[in-house]
């Protein structure tokens, strides 16, 4: 399975070869020599977000969301729901839209860990990103829900290739409602 960031595993820190923990003025003296180098990844960073802010200001300006913004306005009009889905740090989107408390409209959250909570799954299965990549996944997953005709699903991906990421789109186009088991 995935590697926790930074190095955690069981609330202990991975010894870093580059900073000592015991000689202040040894790590002082680390980011001192690497503060240039850190000072222009950071402004490169804060110029690509401009860049792609900008360029997202301005697809939106020209129009290139209205058709979506007008599928979910319709959608919600005919009394549907908003259908999101996302996995792995996708997710987070998904949680973005769906589950805050105090939303406007009406929202639901496809979620991979249902597979365990309302399926047949082991808690094993959602160890690591197998089950993310697993196109197989979205029919059980479809299976546990009731979905509407006037429902719109929103599918977030920052990868655009995991296996249930891809299969949910199509299946949301061409599947009809079905009753929740």
């Amino acid at each position: 399975h995935d590697e926790p960031a930074g190095g955690f595993r069981g609330c202990r820190r991975a010894t870093s070869p580059c900073v000592s923990f015991h000689d202040p003025a040894q790590d002082r003296g680390l980011v001192e020599r690497n503060r240039p180098r850190m000072s222009t990844v950071l402004a490169d960073f804060s110029t690509e977000v401009r860049r792609r802010l900008d360029d997202l200001d301005q697809e939106v300006r020209a129009g290139g969301l209205d058709p979506a913004i007008d599928l979910i306005v319709s959608s919600l009009q005919r009394g549907g729901v908003l259908q999101a889905f996302g996995t792995g740090h996708s997710q987070a989107f998904a949680m973005e839209v769906a589950g805050r408390a105090g939303g406007l409209i009406p929202t639901h959250a496809i979620v991979l860990r249902d597979v365990v909570l309302r399926g047949g799954r082991d808690v094993s299965v959602l160890q690591g990103a197998t089950l993310e990549r697993d196109e197989s996944v979205v029919d059980e997953l479809y299976g546990l829900y009731s979905f509407e005709p006037a429902d719109v699903f929103l599918i977030a991906s920052n990868s655009g290739v995991n296996g249930a990421v891809v299969a949910r789109g199509p299946a949301a186009c061409t599947r009809p409602s079905r009753s929740s088991r």
